[in-house]
């Protein structure tokens, strides 16, 4: 949280009861709060309910238990993946249960009049993360005075999402979207009590990196949770799209065979220990993505595009960007071979774009001709996998809502073994959170760039704009001119800084 030795005890009257937190360099910290009832036991697979009032005085001194979840990787990749975890502020999760509805708040000691919130949705897919991780931590925003910080835990993975409305009755019905009403519950609670810490609940700003910016784009598609935000941010969330209920349903018979359990018999699942749900998962399709929000359209009433065109989505001003790199984060250089050419870039960039890689490299060879086959690759999965979503996302939205768009991208490269010369998936956050010495030595950027991105993300959630002294003059994005922030050592406003990717996705729609 820091390293001030000057701690003191702090309370906060929630609607649950009483918390003692931890006040320490001008910030009230409050972690593992329960902002719903437990999930655990009778709340397996039923919808969040409020939090239960508790008697006497809790302590919040230290990060509550998240989400059931394991690592989705094979045993040969676990220590790439938590040596580059670390590299961007994630870390072991500090608990695990069923019981996991709890989240974290940072707030000034003292303000003059209330100040905006930040809510975050953590990354991790669908399926893994927490708002526990140190990139999260709020405490650094919440120092400067004028931005109060919320981070969430919620149910992840089949936990969330395993479909059972069509097995087990309406008392499931929501089983496909209870992680997104989770988070709903969440807000729930932002609006009720963070007055009660110098927040506004009338200035939400909710967003999320990754996985957490899918969470984002659901909740654009659930209306349960209109009203509760006044901006959103979606932050290299790859296509964010919603399952079909006939897909998850499948999903859920995968589940169940997985299990050796019958259709007949799906009641055992209610009863199957949990460590036992998140194992069979593991086998089940892709961990990070078969259990997914489920559209059902009743909770989650449309793809988030679809919701955003067909103007069911709320207008409120979007933040919405990607990292330059995003696919270096899941392929780094020591994946790359040697001998690496166009054929082996197709190869690799298969799942990301269809039936035709070869077209689509060709047309990236054509406009590059002097690329790498790493940076070809790298240019190609991220175009598909993250950023040209992000940027149909963005001009959508903007036409159906007529709410303000802001677009960013992020540059900055950097010398992390494995990753040297990129800007990949994650090396954004401790930017935005102004928490880089939470990241790995080597990939530490430079402390003013992290003060202009952290200063863009509370200016939005102050006042519907990024804009703030210490940037250059950052219009609003639309299609005229694609103006879009480049966070770098140098930040900049570029016009389509993505035309060329842009127009041969174009041409190939």
């Amino acid at each position: 949280m820091t390293d001030a030795t000057d701690v003191t005890d702090t309370r906060f009257e929630t609607t649950g009861g009483t918390v003692r937190g931890a006040l320490a360099g001008g910030v009230r910290a409050f972690l593992g709060v329960p902002y719903g009832a437990s999930t655990a036991g009778a709340g397996r697979f039923r919808a969040p309910r409020p939090v239960e009032p508790w008697d006497g005085v809790r302590d919040a001194l230290d990060y509550g238990p998240s989400s059931w979840q394991r690592a989705a990787v094979g045993a040969e990749q676990v220590q790439i993946m938590r040596d580059m975890l670390a590299m961007w502020g994630g870390g072991p999760e500090p608990s695990m249960s069923e019981d996991c509805l709890v989240l974290n708040v940072w707030a000034p000691a003292e303000v003059s009049q209330p100040v905006p919130v930040v809510v975050y949705l953590h990354g991790g897919g669908h399926s893994i993360g927490s708002g526990s991780w140190a990139a999260y931590d709020g405490w650094r925003l919440a120092s400067r005075g004028d931005v109060v910080v919320v981070t969430v835990n919620h149910r992840l993975g089949l936990l969330a999402y395993c479909y059972l409305a069509e097995l087990l009755g309406p008392e499931f019905a929501t089983s496909g979207i209870n992680g997104i009403l989770d988070i709903v519950e969440a807000l729930r609670w932002v609006r009720a009590n963070i007055g009660l810490v110098g927040g506004d609940p009338g200035r939400v700003f909710v967003c999320g990196q990754s996985g957490g910016g899918a969470k984002v784009a659901a909740l654009l598609a659930t209306p349960t949770s209109y009203g509760l935000y006044h901006g959103v941010g979606i932050m290299s969330a790859p296509n964010p799209q919603l399952v079909p209920a006939e897909a998850a349903a499948a999903t859920t018979e995968q589940l169940l065979g997985q299990l050796g359990v019958t259709t007949a018999g799906a009641e055992q699942l209610l009863t199957i220990p949990a460590a036992r749900l998140v194992e069979a998962q593991q086998a089940v399709g892709n961990p990070l993505s078969s259990f997914a929000p489920v559209v059902d359209g009743t909770w989650a009433v449309a793809q988030p595009l679809d919701a955003v065109a067909g103007g069911r989505a709320p207008d409120v001003p979007l933040f919405i960007g990607t990292t330059r790199d995003e696919h270096a984060t899941f392929s780094p250089a020591a994946f790359v071979p040697a001998d690496a050419d166009d054929a082996w870039v197709a190869g690799q960039v298969r799942p990301f774009v269809g039936d035709d890689p070869e077209r689509v490299v060709a047309a990236y060879r054509a406009r590059r001709p002097a690329a790498s086959a790493r940076q070809l690759q790298l240019a190609v999965a991220t175009d598909a996998f993250v950023r040209m979503g992000s940027i149909r996302f963005a001009e959508a939205y903007g036409a159906a809502t007529g709410a303000p768009v802001w677009m960013y991208r992020f540059d900055w490269q950097t010398n992390a073994d494995g990753y040297e010369g990129t800007a990949p998936h994650g090396s954004d956050t401790t930017f935005f959170f102004d928490n880089i010495e939470r990241a790995g030595v080597s990939s530490r950027g430079p402390q003013a760039l992290a003060t202009q991105m952290s200063s863009s993300l509370v200016a939005f959630a102050a006042s519907a704009s990024p804009q703030h002294h210490g940037l250059p003059e950052w219009p609003p994005y639309g299609c005229d001119r694609r103006a879009t922030m480049v966070f770098d050592v140098e930040s900049r406003v570029v016009d389509d800084p993505d035309c060329e990717a842009r127009q041969i996705w174009e041409a190939m729609a």
